[in-house]
Order: structure tokens, then sequence, then C-alpha cells
């Protein structure tokens, strides 16, 4: 895909590469223009969001949004191609053609996460003006083995992140 730049300069330029070999380009760009004002909110404009682990996120109008739980859904694929990885010799073409494998797999996981979470955090942000968010020790919940993976699996934190920038842009 090409793009032109009309007006603005160029920043940076980054490229990364998946552990699949696949390219990522990220262009910044300056384009002059001044960040808005921020505007005033009011306890009508304002939500509350509760992270959970039955439900993604609880929020304060009622509305519950599901917690997809991507990472339990690939769990028995995940584990037989460990399983795979484990039993071929170090080093070997085999090997790295199952390892080739299982990164795929995490890639997909991880890119269903992010892609989730960047459509609740579209949609929060474009249908409020203010959004609370309850502040939780993450690194504390993960110590309870029982809830650590269901947690992970979550990415509050990463929620957090996103809802934040989108808010300040």
């Amino acid at each position: 895909m090409h793009r032109e730049i009309s007006k603005g300069s160029l920043k940076t330029i980054t490229i990364s590469r998946t552990p699949t070999g696949k390219y990522d380009i990220s262009f910044l760009t300056n384009d002059g223009e001044k960040l808005p004002e921020k505007q005033d909110f009011s306890h009508a404009t304002l939500i509350g969001i509760d992270v959970g682990v039955t439900t993604f996120a609880t929020l304060s109008t009622g509305e519950k949004i599901d917690n997809p739980k991507f990472l339990k859904n690939s769990l028995e694929r995940l584990k037989c191609l460990q399983r795979r990885v484990s039993k071929k010799v170090k080093g070997s073409k085999n090997r790295r053609k199952a390892v080739y494998k299982l990164t795929k797999i995490h890639e997909k996981i991880s890119n269903q996460r992010h892609d989730f979470q960047h459509k609740v955090s579209n949609r929060l942000i474009s249908e409020n003006q203010a959004i609370a968010v309850e502040t939780l020790n993450i690194k504390g919940l993960k110590k309870n083995h029982k809830l650590a993976q269901v947690i992970s699996d979550s990415a509050w934190y990463s929620f957090v992140l996103k809802l934040t920038y989108k808010a300040d842009g």
C-alpha cells in the first residue's frame, strides 16, 4: 500500500519483525496541527469500568463485556504443538518447523487479543467524554496460581494503555 504524506514532516519510521517473519512498518509524522483542548465533563458523560475475570469489563451503565478467553480456546492446540517441539532433536529442521507452527499460534492469540481490545477501547472512547478505570495490583493478583493464567489472558494492563493513548489523542 502506497500513501502520500501531503503536509507535515516525517519524524520516525519503525520497522519491526514478528517471530513468524512478518514485517510491520510504523510511520510517525507531525502534521503541524495542535491538539484539541480538553473538554469539561459531567457525571452524565463519565463511565466507570470494572475489569474482571468472568467478564472482561463491567461498565457503570450495567453493560457487561464478555471475556473472549483467546488463550483458553487455543490451549489444547498449544499443548499439542509444545509437546511436538519438545520431542524434536535440538537444532534439526523439523524442530524449527515445529517451533514456527507454535509461534504462529502464539501470534494469532496475541493478534486476536489486541484486535478485541482495540475494538472495545475505540467504542468506549467514541461514546464517552471521560472514563474511570479501577486500579489493580496486577502483579500481586498474578501470584495466585489459580488465577494467573486467566488474568494474563485478559491483558488488563494492555487494555488500559490503549484506552489512555486513545483518550489523549
